[in-house]
């Protein structure tokens, strides 16, 4: 059953991905999964930078940012194949300031 938060989030124009503190995909709108053409039980407890193409996290990866800062990072990421993907990051901390 979807709660009102998922059901927002997937009727958003833009990609939506949820990751852990490890930076595994946890969830993801209806928007990245079009855009991957993945379903959520392919994308689930993959790295998020094994679906740009690359080796492993970029330099200027706004949710590395967001972990060591705890402040909104956006950052325009080159992929492998020259294309450009702007990403945000966003906080996600807990009343425990977690």
């Amino acid at each position: 059953m979807k709660n009102f938060e998922n059901i927002v989030l997937n009727n958003l124009g833009e990609i939506i991905i949820y990751m852990s503190p490890d930076f595994r995909i946890e969830w993801c709108n209806q928007k990245a999964l079009e855009y991957f053409g993945s379903s959520m039980d392919e994308l689930k407890g993959k790295y998020c930078y094994e679906k740009w193409g690359l080796n492993d996290y970029c330099d200027t990866c706004p949710v590395q940012q967001v972990k060591n800062n705890r402040e909104i990072a956006s950052s325009v990421i080159e992929k492998p194949d020259g294309s450009y993907w702007k990403m945000k990051g966003i906080p996600d901390i807990t009343e425990e300031n977690e």
